[in-house]
């Protein structure tokens, strides 16, 4: 079983996998509350799905890009149960795991989170014969920059709202298509998901090596502890 904890932004998502099916997941906006929603959201869906904490045997955890104080509190958590149940973390960044999330087959995908005034943190992705494969690193773009950079049919997915759409519309390019609205959600049980095929591999690192990947005031990203 995997518990899988997204704090990246306001939007906070919890899930757990247990490598068939996703069995319990919440997803919710919490500007400014991550502290004290985070810990008793984990502990109900534990409850509700009947799962005691003892039969976790991995946590995955979104390491952004994301604000500093979401993403510190979603990654404290996490390493304090491993801590306590003595189990692996594997960290993925957020956009990677989105990404992959997306159901299409040929056009690119840019996954896109919100950075604030006006800005938003973006990257491209496409799916190839290994699976969903960065073509871009993470960036920092306006509605405008984004879209005078886009040049072939792209699916942008992600904290897209209807003004955004209306704007991005309003540049006329052809080539940007959006997700499905189910598609948009960035979910936790996605992320559990995903970190389950790099539980199967063994491929997680030691926690203190996980470094949260932080939207930097002056716009650019920052991969630190």
């Amino acid at each position: 079983m995997i518990l899988a904890i997204d704090s990246s932004t306001a939007m906070i998502s919890v899930a757990l996998y247990d490598g068939a099916a996703i069995v319990a997941e919440t997803t919710w906006k919490s500007p400014n509350r991550h502290t004290t929603v985070l810990a008793p959201t984990v502990n109900s869906l534990m409850k509700q799905a009947d799962i005691d904490f003892s039969a976790l045997s991995a946590l995955a955890v979104a390491l952004g890009p994301g604000s500093f104080t979401s993403l510190r509190v979603g990654l404290s958590f996490v390493k304090g149960l491993h801590t306590a149940l003595n189990i692996p973390i594997i960290g993925i960044p957020t956009l990677s795991y989105f990404a992959a999330a997306q159901q299409t087959s040929r056009a690119t995908i840019c996954a896109l989170l919100t950075a604030g005034r006006g800005k938003y943190a973006t990257q491209f992705f496409e799916n190839k014969a290994n699976g969903c494969v960065a073509i871009s690193d993470i960036d920092v773009h306006t509605l405008e920059s984004l879209a005078s950079t886009i040049v072939a049919p792209t699916i942008i997915a992600g904290e897209v709202t209807a003004e955004m759409r209306t704007a991005l519309r309003r540049n006329q390019n052809r080539n940007i298509r959006f997700a499905a609205p189910g598609f948009e959600l960035r979910r936790a049980g996605f992320l559990a998901a995903h970190a389950a095929k790099i539980f199967k591999k063994g491929a997680f690192v030691n926690p203190d090596q996980l470094s949260p990947i932080y939207l930097h005031t002056n716009d650019s990203i920052l991969n630190t502890a």
